[in-house]
Order: C-alpha cells, then structure tokens, then sequence
C-alpha cells in the first residue's frame, strides 16, 4: 500500500521518510507508549517487544544507545521488505525518539540489506 499511496501522491524518498514522521503523531497507541516509556533505552525495549507483537518477520533490536553523544541505533533483523519502508521506518523511529528525548532528531539508515549489509540500521541523533 505504501508503494501505491508514494506513486498516487507522487512521493519522493524524502516524502515517503516525512510519511514516516507522521505517522507516529496519529497513532493512540504511540501516544501512550510514549507517556509511560520516555528513556531512548526503554522506548527501543519496548519498541523491540511491540515488533514481535504485531509483525510476523523481523526483530528491531537495540545497537547502541549513546547519551553522551546523543543518538541511538536500532537494528531490524531477519526480515527483507521494499526499499520504500526503509525510507519510511527512518521517518517512523526518527519520530518516536524525539517524542521520548523532546527534541528535534535526525534520522537515517546506516546499514541497508539492499546496500549490501547484513542487516538494516537506523540511527536517530538528537
């Protein structure tokens, strides 16, 4: 659908990845979870867990968490999507860390399966 919604809208990456920004601001149950969970250590704790629960492929894994510099990586693991979603899950995460840190962030990803990685890695800096 994601493909379908950038092609009818005429979306490039980077308006794909502010699709991904979005979402997070609409979502109730984002809201919540941002309430309870706002350390960028237990947003990725739980964000791992809230993976497993509502898909069937993957696991967002924590990689490194750096307060002093100030960003984060998350790993998706075990799973092999369009390209499109890596461009939207940067926007995605991107937002939920700067809903949990209160800060503007910059994403992007820093490992890609289709670049050649084993894995795909998401740094949020903030």
């Amino acid at each position: 659908s994601l493909i379908a919604i950038s092609r009818a809208m005429n979306l490039d990456r980077d308006g794909v990845k502010k699709m991904g920004e979005s979402a997070p601001k609409f979502s109730l149950m984002i809201k919540f979870f941002m309430r309870y969970f706002l350390s960028p250590e237990r947003i990725m704790e739980k964000a791992g867990e809230m993976w497993k629960k509502h898909y069937t492929v993957g696991n967002l894994e924590i990689v490194e968490i750096n307060n002093q510099d100030n960003y984060m990586k998350g790993g998706l693991y075990d799973i092999k999507m369009h390209p499109i979603m890596c461009d939207y899950l940067t926007g995605y995460f991107s937002t939920i860390i700067a809903m949990g840190v209160g800060k503007k962030t910059k994403g992007e990803e820093t490992k890609c399966i289709h670049k050649g990685d084993n894995y795909h890695e998401f740094t949020v800096s903030w």
